[in-house]
């Protein structure tokens, strides 16, 4: 069983149709004898588990908390085991699902530099036509090519200009 601290979006339904949204998930229980009296905006605690037979969750138990309770309360979708998890670095969280941050120039730690890699070396090894070329050139290629798709020649450019112009106005 999981469970979830949000804020509820929506709400559908009657007695045993209603239904709940909370961080772009609808909850739903056809079994329960106590309907849960929660309106759009309040935050919830809920307890749930997977409902293949709705396209949603299937929750067990819902509690309305107070505003101060729902800082300091449940984690949040976790789970239900420790403190909420953030999203890692260069991610954030939309609705309950992970999105990756876009930034350009891009970081040197950011999960896109590894596709740009690949394919800066694909494209390096197109580049060299097929002819025999060592594998040290065709790197030196593919980091010319990464430094420009990922922004870094940018950058570096840009940093240099700067450095320049601050040595001729003697800033540090």
């Amino acid at each position: 069983m999981d469970r979830l601290k949000g804020v509820v979006e929506g709400t559908y339904g009657e007695g045993k149709e209603f239904k709940f949204k909370v961080e772009g998930t609808w909850f739903s229980n056809s079994y329960a004898t106590n309907v849960p009296n929660v309106n759009r905006g309040d935050t919830v605690v809920i307890m749930y588990q997977n409902n293949p037979k709705f396209k949603g969750q299937f929750w067990k138990s819902v509690e309305v908390v107070k505003d101060d309770e729902a800082s300091s309360s449940a984690p949040s979708n976790n789970g239900g085991s420790g403190p909420a998890v953030a999203a890692p670095k260069h991610y954030t969280t939309a609705k309950g699902y992970l999105t990756k941050v876009q930034s350009f120039p891009v970081p040197m730690d950011h999960p896109d530099t590894s596709i740009i890699r690949q394919n800066a070396l694909t494209n390096a090894v197109k580049w060299s036509g097929g002819n025999t070329v060592d594998v040290e050139n065709i790197i030196r290629v593919a980091r010319q090519f990464e430094a420009y798709t990922s922004g870094q020649l940018d950058a570096e450019e840009q940093a240099e200009a700067k450095r320049a112009i601050d040595n001729e106005f003697g800033v540090e």
